[in-house]
Protein backbone atom coordinates (compact mmCIF):
# COMPACT_ATOMS: atom_id res chain seq x y z
CA UNK A 1 0.00 0.00 0.00
CA UNK A 2 1.15 3.45 -1.02
CA UNK A 3 0.16 6.51 0.77
CA UNK A 4 1.90 10.13 0.27
CA UNK A 5 2.95 12.50 1.91
CA UNK A 6 -0.25 14.76 0.40
CA UNK A 7 -2.84 11.89 2.12
CA UNK A 8 -0.96 11.38 5.59
CA UNK A 9 -1.24 15.04 6.04
CA UNK A 10 -5.25 15.08 5.17
CA UNK A 11 -5.62 12.54 7.69
CA UNK A 12 -3.87 14.45 10.05
CA UNK A 13 -5.61 17.26 9.70
CA UNK A 14 -8.49 17.02 8.46
CA UNK A 15 -11.74 17.01 10.13
CA UNK A 16 -9.90 18.15 13.34
CA UNK A 17 -11.94 21.87 14.13
CA UNK A 18 -13.49 19.92 17.59
CA UNK A 19 -10.37 19.06 18.65
CA UNK A 20 -8.85 22.75 18.00
CA UNK A 21 -11.86 24.18 19.70
CA UNK A 22 -11.47 22.27 22.77
CA UNK A 23 -8.00 22.63 22.72
CA UNK A 24 -8.44 26.37 22.85
CA UNK A 25 -11.56 26.30 25.06
CA UNK A 26 -9.26 23.98 28.06
CA UNK A 27 -6.07 26.95 27.17
CA UNK A 28 -7.88 29.88 27.90
CA UNK A 29 -9.70 28.41 31.07
CA UNK A 30 -6.32 27.10 32.24
CA UNK A 31 -4.30 30.45 31.61
CA UNK A 32 -7.49 31.98 33.72
CA UNK A 33 -7.17 29.35 36.52
CA UNK A 34 -3.35 29.78 36.80
CA UNK A 35 -3.67 33.70 36.77
CA UNK A 36 -5.81 32.74 39.77
CA UNK A 37 -3.60 30.78 41.41
CA UNK A 38 -0.38 32.76 41.40
CA UNK A 39 -2.11 35.92 42.61
CA UNK A 40 -3.49 33.66 45.74
CA UNK A 41 -0.19 31.80 46.08
CA UNK A 42 1.44 35.53 46.32
CA UNK A 43 -1.13 36.72 48.44
CA UNK A 44 -0.64 33.82 50.68
CA UNK A 45 3.62 34.54 50.45
CA UNK A 46 3.00 37.65 51.50
CA UNK A 47 1.08 37.48 54.36
CA UNK A 48 3.38 34.78 55.80
CA UNK A 49 6.52 36.76 54.83
CA UNK A 50 7.79 34.28 52.49
CA UNK A 51 9.93 35.37 49.38
CA UNK A 52 7.23 34.73 46.45
CA UNK A 53 9.79 34.45 43.99
CA UNK A 54 11.97 32.69 46.55
CA UNK A 55 9.72 30.08 47.03
CA UNK A 56 8.18 29.25 43.17
CA UNK A 57 12.00 28.57 42.39
CA UNK A 58 12.33 26.13 45.07
CA UNK A 59 8.81 24.78 44.10
CA UNK A 60 9.78 24.64 39.87
CA UNK A 61 13.82 23.23 40.40
CA UNK A 62 12.07 20.78 42.56
CA UNK A 63 15.41 21.50 45.50
CA UNK A 64 12.03 21.34 48.06
CA UNK A 65 14.64 23.55 50.66
CA UNK A 66 12.08 25.66 51.80
CA UNK A 67 9.33 24.61 53.69
CA UNK A 68 5.56 24.06 52.59
CA UNK A 69 3.71 26.95 52.62
CA UNK A 70 0.97 24.76 54.80
CA UNK A 71 3.57 24.00 56.83
CA UNK A 72 4.89 27.31 57.64
CA UNK A 73 0.87 27.94 58.23
CA UNK A 74 0.86 24.88 60.51
CA UNK A 75 3.72 25.68 62.52
CA UNK A 76 2.45 29.33 63.43
CA UNK A 77 -0.88 27.88 64.42
CA UNK A 78 0.76 25.23 66.80
CA UNK A 79 2.63 28.16 68.52
CA UNK A 80 -0.54 30.12 69.25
Amino acid sequence: MDISAEQINRILTEGKEAFHSEKDDVLSVGLRVSQYINVRLKKACRKLGVSFWQYLLDRISKRNEMPLLSEIIHSRANAL
